[in-house]
C-alpha cells in the first residue's frame, strides 16, 4: 500500500469484503480481532486478503467485553482509549478506518505522538474533513462505523448496510494478485478456511 498510496474504488470494496468475511467467522466464533491495519492483511496465492497476527485477538463470547488496552493509535477505537470495555464494536470502528486509508492512502487520525492521536480519535470522525476522492456512500459508511455511538456500529441493521454497500449491485472489480489484476465478482463469497490463521 505505501508504494501504490490509495485504492479505486472497486479493489478497496473487494478487500473490505474480504475483511468483512473475515469478521464474520471470527466474530460467530466470539473472537474480537482488535488488531486490524494494512500490515496486517496480507494477498494470498489467490489475490484474497488473509489477516494475519492473531496477538490481540480474544475470545470473548456474545454479550460480553473486555477490557485489555491494545491496538496501533491511528486503529484503536475510543471506547479502548477511555477504558469503558469494548467488543466487536473496536473491530468495527477500526474497519471504517480501514476503509478510510484505503480510499485516501492515509488513516483519518494520524501523527508521530500516541496521545495526540488518542486525542484525535476521542473527537470523533466528525471532525474529520473528507477528501472529495472519497464518494458519498463511502463517507457515510465510514462515519457510521466510525461512530462514537458504538450500538449504532453493532446493530444488525448496521451490518446488513455494510454487506449490502460493499456488494452493491455484484459489483465488477479487479481483485489484486501481485502485480496482475484479474477481473472478478464479488457477492458476499464464502471465507476459504485458509484465509484465518493463527
Amino acid at each position: 500500500m505505501k508504494l501504490r498510496g490509495s485504492f479505486e474504488e472497486g479493489i478497496a470494496r473487494f478487500c473490505i469484503g474480504c475483511v468483512l468475511e473475515a469478521f464474520d467467522y471470527l466474530h460467530n466464533r466470539g473472537i474480537v480481532y482488535r488488531d486490524l491495519k494494512p500490515e496486517n492483511l496480507l494477498l494470498d496465492s489467490e489475490g484474497y486478503i488473509k489477516m494475519v497476527d492473531f496477538g490481540f485477538a480474544k475470545k470473548i463470547g456474545p454479550g460480553k467485553k473486555t477490557w485489555t488496552f491494545c491496538g496501533t493509535p491511528e486503529y484503536v477505537a475510543p471506547e479502548i482509549i477511555m477504558n469503558r470495555g469494548h467488543d466487536f464494536g473496536a473491530d468495527y470502528w477500526s474497519l471504517g478506518i480501514l476503509i478510510y486509508e484505503l480510499l485516501t492512502g492515509s488513516p483519518p487520525f494520524s501523527g508521530t505522538d500516541p496521545i495526540k492521536i488518542y486525542n484525535m480519535v476521542l473527537k470523533g470522525i466528525e471532525k474529520v474533513d473528507f477528501p472529495h476522492r472519497i464518494g458519498r456512500r463511502s463517507e457515510d459508511l465510514i462515519r457510521r462505523l466510525c461512530s462514537l455511538a458504538i450500538c449504532l456500529r453493532m446493530e444488525s441493521r448496521g451490518k446488513r448496510q455494510i454487506k449490502a454497500i460493499i456488494a452493491q449491485k455484484v459489483a465488477k472489480t479487479s481483485k489484486p494478485t501481485g502485480n496482475l489484476c484479474q477481473e472478478t465478482m464479488f457477492s458476499g463469497m464464502p471465507l476459504p478456511d485458509h484465509m484465518i490463521s493463527s
